[in-house]
């Protein structure tokens, strides 16, 4: 009997006609804007915007936009929400093609049976194909003078294995009976050509990144060449030191359940987003090679006629040879989940390369009295969009 009236008392639920509720709004969304430059922001110093142009050298190198919190004691976003989601970031890049990160390479050259090692460090700055085969083979040259006072460095490109399809790389010769390699270890300890600051672990990691920047493998390292030259394939060559950033805020991260994890040694980590550098998003260069190609014209004075000559902009300018702005908008963002009960009062960020190495920061060189420049530094901007649903 209980069970007939229960079975009555369901169908008659269930017949009543009665609609379920309806929302009296749609979820609402609100905008969380992240800029690295706020981490300036203080009672003392409210316009943070225009903090690179007051604050002196000392203040900011002492506040990388690689690693920071950011508490303003306020609530920098209150709601019901539920999830977080980066929809849109803008990077200004000013990282040089050298820079902290990967200046540093030893190499060994043999004639007969007398053997020589060098290490040889590359200044700072930023540098096309072409500026950087020029600079590197005055600094061997110079490193192994006399013996390798004949060898060519040259961006050039080699014909692939079978007769293939060429290849542009870099290409180290010499013309006589010298031979020379890539070492994969430094002859000495402590290293003197070393960053003043650093240890002889980052200047390893730093010749691992410089030996993966330009393209040269295992291949070429430990292994004496022939005379006819090192060749960096089969990795083509770039002249960014990392292909992506990752940046991570444990604390925008700290609702969620599954966690971000790195195919290398990183274990769980709280990626907020991952920014590809090269071949993603619209990169901006601050200069006329944004219209893709320049027309240069010169003139013969003796008999008026005008030469035109046309050039390619990314040739000139390839990624990573001079700044430029990247915006870039995912096309899979990532959904942070949130406790809606919990205001935004804080957060962390660190900015990473593809090496889980903190992003290199301002260094102030000075040229004078009272005079200097700054390189190795970076902004960015964060859309982030919190939602109810």
């Amino acid at each position: 009997m209980s069970i007939y009236r229960q079975q009555n008392a369901t169908d008659l639920m269930a017949n009543t006609g009665e609609t379920k509720a309806q929302p009296i709004r749609n979820p609402a969304h609100a905008f969380f804007n992240i800029n690295s430059i706020d981490r300036y922001a203080s009672a003392s110093n409210p316009t943070s915007q225009f903090a690179l142009v007051d604050l002196s050298y000392n203040l900011l190198n002492a506040n990388p936009a690689s690693n920071f919190n950011m508490s303003l004691q306020r609530n920098l976003l209150s709601g019901y929400f539920h999830r977080l989601t980066v929809s849109d970031a803008n990077l200004q890049w000013n990282i040089p093609t050298i820079n902290s990160q990967n200046y540093i390479f030893p190499m060994s050259t043999k004639l007969g049976d007398t053997t020589a090692t060098a290490v040889i460090a590359i200044p700072g700055g930023y540098y096309t194909y072409q500026e950087l085969a020029v600079k590197l083979q005055d600094l061997i040259r110079t490193a192994f003078a006399p013996a390798l006072a004949d060898l060519t460095v040259t961006w050039s490109a080699i014909v692939g294995a079978g007769g293939g399809t060429n290849q542009f790389c870099f290409v180290f010769a010499t013309q006589t009976d010298e031979e020379i390699w890539f070492e994969k270890q430094f002859p000495q300890s402590p290293i003197p050509e070393r960053l003043p600051g650093t240890n002889d672990g980052q200047a390893l990691r730093a010749m691992y990144k410089f030996y993966t920047m330009i393209g040269i493998t295992s291949a070429w390292i430990g292994e004496s060449q022939a005379s006819s030259g090192i060749a960096t394939t089969p990795s083509y060559p770039t002249l960014i030191y990392t292909s992506y950033i990752d940046i991570i805020s444990s604390k925008l991260s700290q609702f969620m359940r599954v966690k971000d994890s790195e195919t290398s040694f990183q274990a769980d980590t709280s990626v907020i987003t991952r920014i590809y550098l090269t071949n993603q998003g619209s990169i901006t260069y601050p200069s006329s090679s944004t219209i893709g190609s320049l027309t240069t014209g010169t003139q013969d004075l003796s008999t008026g006629a005008i030469s035109t000559t046309t050039v390619n902009a990314f040739d000139d300018f390839p990624v990573g040879s001079r700044p430029f702005i990247l915006n870039y908008t995912p096309s899979t963002p990532k959904n942070i989940n949130w406790n809606p009960g919990q205001a935004i009062i804080d957060f962390d960020i660190r900015v990473v390369d593809e090496f889980g190495d903190t992003l290199p920061w301002s260094q102030y060189t000075p040229t004078g009295v009272g005079t200097g420049y700054f390189t190795e530094f970076f902004e960015f901007q964060l859309t982030v969009l919190a939602s109810e649903s």
